[in-house]
């Protein structure tokens, strides 16, 4: 768990776009919720694109019919 300062650091490195594009295209286990829900509120009052409100969740019947 990041503290603020370096939150801050991230996005400043990275930016907010960026960071964006990385909740998007998530996989599975890559963000836990709470971080989803963090970082989800704030990505997207910075930027103002639509992020899911759920972390991206495996599905072990996909396969099967």
């Amino acid at each position: 768990m990041a503290g603020f300062d370096e939150v801050r650091r991230f996005e400043q490195l990275l930016g907010h776009d960026l960071l964006a594009d990385v909740m998007l295209r998530a996989e599975p286990g890559w963000i836990d919720e709470r971080s989803w829900e963090f970082w989800r509120g704030r990505l997207m009052r910075a930027t103002g694109r639509r992020i899911p409100d759920a972390v991206p969740v495996r599905s072990f019947d996909a396969g099967s019919a």
